[in-house]
């Protein structure tokens, strides 16, 4: 967790800072920047050459609006909570109508 006021910035711990500094880069240079970054350091556990170098959760926030940002956020720290449409409509403050 990374915390800004004003142009002051504070981290709690070393993977914590690499969180806030992709927030600085993304504050000053743009979240297509940050994400591009993101993904050249998502580096989880060493994997074989067939294997995906890219990290899924960022796959799914790069293009996302807003709300399904904050949908995919609440999904990763909830993974044990009810993941159904109608939930995750209420998570994103939409009808299930209009999130299917």
């Amino acid at each position: 967790m990374f915390v800004r006021d004003g142009d002051l910035w504070t981290s709690g711990g070393v993977t914590t800072g690499i969180d806030m500094a992709l927030g600085m880069i993304e504050a000053d240079l743009g979240r297509e920047v940050a994400m591009d970054i993101a993904r050249d350091l998502a580096l989880f556990v060493l994997r074989g050459g067939a294997e995906s170098q890219v990290s899924r959760s960022l796959v799914l926030q790069q293009g996302a609006t807003s709300p399904v940002r904050d949908v995919i956020a609440w999904i990763e720290s909830h993974l044990d909570a009810d993941l159904s449409v109608d939930a995750l409509a209420a998570v994103a403050r939409m009808s299930p109508h209009e999130s299917a």
